[in-house]
């Protein structure tokens, strides 16, 4: 028996092609690989993620901190505190496949990525569902989405990328001056007005000096 059944909301449901998962099909016959392929890959993206952390679990995650030790018999704890810090990063399952639909699959700093490592980054930080809209978001593979949050690279006026004098020499600042990719409808392009605010804000504030 199924247990811990999560329904998707309508506006997300998978919609099924032409003879995928045929309703009357025949003992002894197989599903096109393919479509389970697709279907999972669509499915993976749609998976509510849980970004509250209970309080027992931060007392416990607290807890550890201040030891600074690796305990063997904390693992299971600290495997569901990881899984738990991944879905933050993420950000809501709305707003971050809202963004996965405008970019295409994209990064919009290094193009196509594995679903799993690409995050819903804000320009200007959360601050409520109002900042939860498309045009103060941008689809980045994980390790762009840190280094933009601590404002080692940023968007300039004419959507190419600046990146700090930090970066020089690592393969990250090879990109420096590059476009950004940006949504298939300019609708959905970054609000200029919030990465002006993320430039002055962040990563002036990251590196004073070489900007």
């Amino acid at each position: 028996m199924l247990d811990d059944i999560e329904l998707l909301e309508e506006d997300n449901y998978i919609e099924l092609e032409e003879g995928e998962f045929p309703p009357s099909i025949m003992a002894g016959k197989f599903f096109d690989k393919n479509a389970i392929a697709r279907i999972e890959e669509r499915f993976t993206a749609y998976i509510p993620y849980q970004p509250i952390m209970d309080r027992d679990l931060a007392s416990k995650v607290k807890e550890l901190d201040h030891q600074g030790i690796f305990n063997p018999n904390d693992i299971s704890t600290a495997k569901e505190t990881e899984l738990r810090a991944i879905a933050i990063r993420r950000g809501q399952s709305g707003f971050r496949q809202r963004l996965i639909t405008a970019y295409s699959n994209q990064c919009a700093v290094t193009g196509y990525a594995p679903t799993q490592v690409l995050e819903a980054a804000h320009i200007i930080p959360y601050r409520g569902e109002d900042t939860n809209v498309i045009q103060n978001g941008i689809l980045l593979r994980a390790d762009w989405h840190t280094l933009f949050d601590l404002g080692y690279w940023w968007i300039e006026d004419n959507y190419t990328i600046g990146i700090s004098q930090a970066l020089n020499g690592s393969a990250y600042y090879e990109l420096n001056g590059q476009g950004l990719i940006l949504p298939a409808s300019s609708e959905n392009y970054p609000s200029m007005n919030a990465i002006q605010e993320h430039r002055t804000n962040s990563a002036k504030a990251a590196n004073p000096t070489d900007q």
